[in-house]
C-alpha cells in the first residue's frame, strides 16, 4: 500500500511480512471447470454461466524466459535520483507511429513507475525507485517544469527486485491526497501540511503529523506521530483532536475518501491476540512415587491466522463533535509481502473493499473483501445473488468505487464458477461471466475491464469485459499479456510474440502495434491515459544492469 500511511500502520505490515509470497495469485489451486460459458445475467440470480464465446489459450510457451526486471542485479549498484533539470521529452518515429521518449535518465538502475495524472492533465506524477530509495516526481507533460511532488525518502532496508516488482502504483493515492479543487496535500520534513498546486501553502499543525487526508472542501484529517485523529481547517489554520462520545481520543489508521461534505470514514486496526496459557495435562505418576506430579503447561499454539477486528467510525467534520463507532468487523489475515493497495469505498457509502490477506471461515486465502460498514460483517453470497454453495473471494473495486468484481469458487470443491462484477451504486445490478478469475486493469473511466484466467503474474488467457456488461460478454483478447493498460478504449499490452513489442486493440478488434524491441529490452510496465499510455521500457545490460525510459504513446481515437 502506498500514500499516507501511519507509523502504527506500517508496525502493522512488518509484523504481516513475507509469510506467504504465493498468496499474490489470490486464488485457489484447484483445477477450472471446462463447462460451456453461457450468456450473462444482470440482476437477480445471475447464471453460473458466463459469455457466449469460449475463451481460447492465446499464450505459447516460450524456450527462454522473457527479458523482465527480474533478471535485473539492484544490490551493490550506485544510486541516486534524476537531475529533474536534465529530463526532455523527446518526440521520435518507430514505423507508422510519433511517441515521445523522456530523455535524460541517467546510467543507474532506476525504476519509473507512473502513477498519476493532475487534474488539469499538465504533469504526470512518477514515483522514480531505487535499491535505496523513493521519490515521487511531477513530469511536466507540456515543457520542462519538473518538479518533486513528494521529499524523497529511504527503505528502511535495502530492498532486492522481488520487491521492487511489486511496489506498484497504489490507484487509489489520487483520490486520497487531492482536494476537491485538485491542490494536493502531503507532509512536509517537519511533520506540517503542505498545499501544492504549483505553489506552496505550508499549514501549521499543534504537533508533527504524519499523514494528511483531504476532508470536505476546505477541511482536512491529520495523523499525528502518536497515531491520534486531528480535524481541521486550512484557510484559517485551526486543528483539535478527534475524540468519541466518552472524550477518548481516537487513533487514525485509514481515512477513507467519501463524496460528503459533512462527515468522513475512519477505520482503525487492532490485532487481537490470544496469549499463551498454561493448560492443564491430565496427571501423570512418577516411577517410584505415590503421587502425581504438577500438572504441564502447554503453550498456546496460534492458529495459520491472527485475528483481528477492523473498528469503523464516522467523524463529522463539525468542530467538538465526537466520532460514533458504526461497527466492527473480526476476521483472521494472513502474511504477504506483495504490495497492496489501499482500501476503497464503494460509491453507495456503505460498503468497503478491504486489501489484506484474509484467510476466512472457510480457510481459502484471499486479498480482498466485502464489508457492510454499518454491520461490520462480511457481505454474504445470497445478499449478492451468487448461486448456493459459492464463495466470493479476492474482491477489487475501481479507486473511485464505480465498479467492484470479485472469484465466484464453489464452496466444497474449490473450483472456480466465474467472475461476479457489480455497480458500486446498487450491488444489486450484477452479473456473473464463467470461465475467468480476476482483475488485470481496470479502464480509468470505468468503461470496462481486463479480466484473466489464471494467476495476476502469469495469466493463461486475458479478454475484456465493457462496463456496463452488455450481451457479447467477456470477449477474448489475442496475442496480448501483461502488463497492460487502456488508451480510451484500446486495450494496450505487451505481445505475446516479443517482450518488447507493444500491441493495442480496440472494441472493433483492430489493432496497432509499437515495436521497442532492442537486444535484451523487455516491456515492464503501462500506465492507463484518457487517449494515450506511458510504457516503462527497461534493458538488461552488462553484469544484468538495466536502464528505464519511459515512453508516452497516443492512440488514435477507435
Amino acid at each position: 500500500m502506498s500514500g499516507p500511511v501511519t507509523r502504527s500502520v506500517m508496525r502493522l505490515y512488518r509484523f504481516l511480512g513475507a509469510l506467504v509470497l504465493g498468496l499474490a495469485a489470490c486464488s485457489p489451486s484447484a483445477p477450472r471447470p471446462s463447462s460451456p460459458p453461457a450468456s450473462p445475467t444482470p440482476g437477480g440470480t445471475p447464471s453460473p454461466a458466463g459469455p457466449t464465446s469460449t475463451p481460447r489459450p492465446t499464450y505459447t510457451p516460450r524456450p527462454t524466459p522473457t527479458p523482465s526486471a527480474a533478471l535485473c542485479e539492484w544490490l551493490g549498484a550506485p544510486a541516486g535520483l534524476p537531475d529533474l533539470s536534465s529530463l526532455r521529452w523527446e518526440e521520435r518515429t518507430l514505423g507508422p507511429h510519433r511517441v515521445r521518449v523522456l530523455s535524460g535518465l541517467p546510467l543507474l538502475p532506476i525504476l519509473p513507475i507512473p502513477s498519476s495524472l493532475t487534474p488539469d492533465g499538465r504533469f504526470l506524477e512518477v514515483l522514480f525507485v531505487t535499491a535505496e530509495g523513493k521519490a515521487l516526481v511531477a513530469l511536466d507533460l507540456a515543457g520542462t517544469a519538473h518538479r518533486l511532488a513528494e521529499a524523497p525518502s529511504k527503505f528502511s532496508s535495502q530492498v532486492d527486485l522481488p520487491f521492487l516488482i511489486w511496489l506498484r502504483r497504489d490507484p487509489t493515492l489520487g483520490a486520497r491526497n487531492r482536494l476537491p479543487d485538485g491542490r494536493r496535500l502531503r507532509i512536509d520534513e517537519a511533520g506540517r501540511v503542505r498545499v501544492e498546486d504549483g505553489e506552496t501553502l505550508t499549514v501549521d499543525t499543534p504537533v508533527p503529523f504524519e499523514a494528511v487526508y483531504p476532508a470536505g472542501a476546505n477541511g482536512a484529517l491529520g495523523v499525528d506521530q502518536t497515531g491520534q485523529l486531528w480535524r481541521g481547517t486550512l484557510r484559517p489554520p485551526a486543528w483539535e483532536r478527534v475524540q468519541d462520545a466518552q472524550g477518548r481520543p481516537l487513533d487514525g489508521g485509514w481515512i477513507l475518501p467519501v463524496q460528503s461534505p459533512d462527515w468522513a470514514l475512519v477505520f482503525n486496526v487492532v490485532f487481537e491476540f490470544v496469549p499463551p496459557t498454561a493448560t492443564p495435562r491430565p496427571p501423570r505418576i512418577e516411577p517410584g512415587t505415590r503421587g502425581p506430579s504438577p500438572p504441564t503447561p502447554t503453550p498456546y499454539i496460534p492458529g495459520p491466522g491472527a485475528p483481528v477486528a477492523f473498528h469503523f467510525w464516522r467523524v463529522p467534520l463539525k468542530p467538538g463533535a465526537p466520532a460514533v463507532r458504526l461497527s466492527t468487523f473480526r476476521t483472521e489475515v494472513i502474511g504477504t509481502d506483495m504490495w497492496v493497495p489501499g482500501p476503497v469505498l464503494l460509491r453507495d457509502g456503505r460498503h468497503v473493499v478491504l486489501y489484506w490477506p484474509f484467510m476466512p471461515a472457510e480457510r481459502i486465502g484471499s486479498i480482498g473483501e466485502l464489508v457492510d460498514v454499518e454491520t461490520g460483517q462480511r457481505v454474504a453470497e445470497g445478499a449478492l445473488g451468487l448461486p448456493e454453495g459459492t464463495i466470493l473471494v479476492s474482491v477489487m473495486a475501481m479507486a473511485d468505487g464505480r465498479w467492484v468484481l470479485g472469484e465466484v469458487i464453489d464452496r466444497r470443491t474449490r473450483q472456480g464458477q466465474g467472475i461476479w462484477v457489480a455497480s458500486g451504486e446498487d450491488l444489486s445490478r450484477h452479473w456473473m461471466f464463467a470461465g475467468w478469475q480476476g482483475v488485470q486493469a481496470w479502464h480509468p473511466a470505468g468503461k470496462g475491464v481486463v479480466v484473466r484466467a489464471g494467476t495476476m503474474a502469469e495469466p493463461e488467457r486475458l479478454g475484456v469485459l465493457r462496463l456496463p456488461p452488455g450481451p457479447e460478454g467477456v470477449r477474448p483478447l489475442e496475442g496480448l499479456q501483461p502488463p497492460v493498460g487502456w488508451a480510451g478504449d484500446w486495450v494496450v499490452g505487451r505481445a505475446v510474440e516479443a517482450p518488447a513489442k507493444v500491441r493495442a486493440v480496440d472494441p472493433e478488434g483492430r489493432m496497432e502495434e509499437l515495436d521497442l524491441s532492442a537486444p535484451g529490452a523487455f516491456l515492464e510496465d503501462v500506465m492507463s491515459g484518457r487517449d494515450r499510455v506511458w510504457l516503462v521500457v527497461g534493458t538488461v545490460g552488462p553484469e544484468r544492469r538495466c536502464r528505464y525510459t519511459l515512453v508516452e504513446w497516443a492512440l488514435p481515437a477507435p
